[in-house]
């Protein structure tokens, strides 16, 4: 039987991921979606440190104009985007939602 190549991968969150500021939004109710989950439970990668930094407004390495599009989605109560990559090149996307009660999801950057 084939063996997943998942188990061979190691990660490490990066070590600039720091969390300084005050969180500027919540959560709400935070959900993955099981390729994620899976991914992320295999590598031990602690998710803690990325909602840390999307709530605080460090959107990762999303571009200028996702930047903006978050800083609007706050203002006007619609949704903030952030992107995350793993030292072995994974990219996680967490995804706030504000319509009704705020929604997050964690997802692989080829689920978004």
């Amino acid at each position: 039987m084939a063996q997943s190549y998942v188990s061979e991968i190691t990660c490490k969150v990066p070590s600039k991921a720091k969390v300084l500021n005050e969180p500027i939004f919540t959560l709400g109710q935070v959900f993955s979606t099981p390729n994620a989950r899976s991914l992320l439970q295999v590598l031990k990668v602690d998710t803690d440190i990325f909602f840390q930094r999307h709530v605080r407004g460090d959107w990762g390495t999303v571009d200028a104009r996702t930047q903006a599009d978050n800083r609007k989605g706050l203002k006007n109560g619609f949704r903030v985007l952030s992107m995350y990559e793993l030292s072995c090149g994974t990219v996680i996307v967490i995804v706030t939602e504000f319509y009704n009660d705020s929604l997050t999801v964690i997802m692989l950057q080829d689920e978004y």
